[in-house]
């Protein structure tokens, strides 16, 4: 069965599976009643009537809102808030019901019980599906940038709520050094110093946030910051699970450039500068606008991507030149795939690599000419 079919009957059952198991789960309440104070060892004789006529609605709805966000595939807190929405209006119905058959209505904890449930079932879920932000780092760049803000909206068993939470992992692990944690945090609060801060990017929206391309421009540059900071933390990881110990960011120096980390592998001293090599900003521009008009970006790839990367290379080598480091590597991330996967679709364009752009021999002739070490992720 494809996973496509398992979530058609997942939906479809979460309505009927909601109400069944509220209707069981009075089951279980009312025996373990029975067995503590109809029949229990130290409380016996009580007459529990009254008691589960009180705890059922409550009982019904809390489990009602549980186990449809359970079955549910996705969108877990919306369904839940869909499910409670639709639980009241039937409480409502109900006593529109009775009210027009003359049915004498009377109002107390048991009232209450339906409400309570359904507020707590909803808290619960919530708070499973809020991934809380523990980094000190990642906190002070929720606070400004819209790429963190817009990843904590989504489930944590979502992609985006895994990524999150592997990001702040990493930051944390990152910040048990304190001379690490120092930096780390010294960098977020400069890139959210770009605009005014904080600000709340999760309003008024169908997403849980503001598309990207509702964002001004200076906004936007400092998400391209957010971006090239991940990626050092990106570097950080890939270095610990490549034989690299002792790893640190290096400290900015004024009036001097100096790499991004430091690290020692095999009783060598290395040096690691992180590049990112982003989208155009006029074609990023033109790809956020109603209608596609990227129709035939420049696949050579774009103009001045040869020289974009060259001018990489020789800062990276002018910083590795101050720190006299005998050892260096530079490490290019390359945020063009986006681009060019969009423009595939509109255009029926294969998307490339560097090295398919560039040649083979490109970053081979660079790294015999600089004496450095360059690794691509693209």
């Amino acid at each position: 069965m494809s996973d496509y079919t398992k979530n058609l009957f997942r939906w479809i059952a979460v309505l009927p599976g909601a109400w069944l198991a509220g209707f069981l789960a009075t089951f279980p309440l009312h025996w373990i009643l029975y067995f503590t104070l109809v029949n229990g060892e130290t409380i016996s004789g009580v007459n529990i009537e009254p008691i589960e006529y009180n705890l059922y609605p409550f009982v019904i709805a809390i489990v009602f809102i549980l186990v449809g966000s359970k079955i549910a595939p996705k969108h877990k807190l919306k369904t839940s808030v869909i499910l409670a929405v639709l639980y009241v209006l039937f409480i409502i119905g109900s006593v529109i019901l009775g009210l027009q058959n003359g049915i004498e209505m009377s109002f107390g904890i048991r009232t209450l019980g339906p409400i309570v449930g359904l507020l707590i079932g909803l808290f619960i879920i919530w708070q499973k599906s809020k991934y809380n932000i523990k980094s000190s780092t990642l906190k002070i760049l929720e606070k400004c940038s819209w790429n963190i803000q817009a990843l904590t909206v989504h489930d944590k068993k979502t992609k985006q709520g895994i990524l999150l939470s592997k990001m702040d992992d990493i930051y944390l692990n990152c910040e048990k050094n304190s001379c690490n944690k120092k930096i780390l945090e010294d960098k977020a609060k400069t890139i959210c110093t770009l605009i005014e801060c904080p600000k709340n990017y999760l309003e008024n929206s169908d997403l849980g946030y503001i598309p990207k391309k509702n964002l001004t421009p200076k906004e936007q540059e400092r998400e391209r910051q957010v971006c090239d900071f991940i990626n050092e933390l990106k570097s950080y990881f890939w270095l610990q699970n490549n034989g690299f110990e002792n790893i640190y960011f290096v400290p900015v120096e004024e009036n001097k450039k100096t790499p991004d980390l430091k690290g020692e592998k095999e009783k060598k001293l290395f040096f690691i500068e992180i590049k990112t090599l982003h989208i155009p900003r006029k074609e990023e521009n033109d790809l956020m606008l109603p209608y596609i008009k990227v129709k035939s970006p420049d696949f050579n790839h774009q103009n001045g991507l040869e020289n974009k990367i060259k001018y990489y290379i020789e800062d990276a080598n002018k910083k590795f030149e101050d720190t006299k480091a005998q050892n260096r590597i530079l490490i290019i991330y390359s945020n063009i795939s986006g681009l060019v996967d969009i423009s595939y679709m509109v255009g029926g364009y294969k998307p490339k690599k560097l090295d398919d752009i560039l040649g083979e021999n490109f970053f081979k002739e660079k790294e015999s000419k600089y004496n450095m070490k360059i690794i691509i992720f693209d």
